[in-house]
């Protein structure tokens, strides 16, 4: 983890700025239903990982929530994506406007 990328504690019950695409969480998975799981993903049930924010699911029982995945080489099985509610969210890793002014900073300083 470089210096920008450090760990910023979540209270979900505090949260003031929701989760945007690209953001990057450490996360428990915890899914609230088992019985429509991707293949090997009830092997993922408990463990922490990291998990990328992607898009808002728009209908069925997940409306409004982010629709995420394991981040990219995450030590997880690769399951499509999963609802935040499914996740017991630790840290916000990387939020998607501090990536993206670290991007814009090394850009304007080459």
């Amino acid at each position: 983890m470089s210096e920008n990328e450090k760990l910023v504690p979540v209270d979900q019950s505090r949260l003031v700025v929701p989760l945007r695409q690209h953001d990057v969480i450490e996360a428990t998975f915890r899914p609230k239903r088992t019985d429509d799981l991707k293949p090997g993903a009830k092997a993922w049930i408990g463990r922490r990982g990291e998990w990328e924010c992607y898009w808002i699911i728009e209908g069925g029982p997940y409306d409004g929530q982010m629709a995420i995945a394991p981040k990219a080489g995450a030590e997880c099985p690769p399951f499509a994506w999963v609802p935040e509610c499914d996740l017991e969210m630790h840290a916000t890793v990387t939020p998607s406007f501090i990536r993206h002014n670290i991007k814009e900073q090394a850009t304007a300083s080459k």
